[in-house]
């Protein structure tokens, strides 16, 4: 049994979630058309979409969403695969057209600077040029100073690339500390050569 899977997933006032279909290419036929189910979820800050596999069925009542398993027609045992995988994105989507994720990074080092101009994130990292970010469409990024940037959206994974596509210009490095830097993340600290 899965531990995340069987959470139960509260829907908070102003958010709808439902179940429909969506006409796709199967990649398993050569051109044939497919039907794939997803779960359209609505809220104050828009609407996602997540693809709902054959395997797993959604359940509400009142304000609560239920996964489970389904049983397969030839009486076999359920497929737990996508179960509490399906369970942790529903959760996300309904947090995030709620309430919205951030995520605020940290420029560590001599010289490193970050602005938003229009849709463009231009970054000063010590490199010989400036770095041009072009910022996704649902992705707003905020310059609280000079060397603090916070990124914000509803879509946490695709807020979480977008963090980690600019911190990997800049890893956090153990000898002086330099880096792009995640809110609170501690960098275990190395002694350098000792004569």
């Amino acid at each position: 049994m899965s531990f995340i899977g069987r959470q139960k997933i509260n829907i908070p006032p102003g958010v709808q979630v439902s179940v429909g279909t969506n006409t796709g290419i199967d990649t398993d036929a050569s051109d044939a058309t497919a039907t794939i189910h997803v779960i359209v979820v609505e809220g104050p800050l828009g609407t996602l979409t997540l693809p709902l596999h054959d395997a797993i069925a959604i359940h509400q009542e009142e304000s609560k969403l239920y996964c489970f398993p389904k049983i397969k027609g030839d009486g076999s045992k359920p497929t737990k695969t996508y179960w509490g995988t399906t369970t942790a994105l529903l959760k996300n989507a309904v947090e995030g057209v709620s309430i919205g994720f951030g995520l605020q990074l940290n420029l560590v080092g001599v010289g490193y600077r970050a602005k938003v101009v229009d849709q463009e994130l231009q970054l000063k990292l010590g490199y010989s040029h400036d770095i041009v970010l072009t910022i996704p469409s649902g992705i707003e990024v905020v310059s609280l100073a000079n060397t603090k940037l916070l990124l914000r959206g509803i879509d946490k994974q695709a807020v979480s690339i977008f963090a980690a596509k600019i911190r990997r210009f800049r890893f956090p490095e153990p000898y002086k500390g330099k880096g792009i830097l995640f809110e609170n993340e501690v960098i275990r600290r190395k002694d350098g050569k000792k004569k």
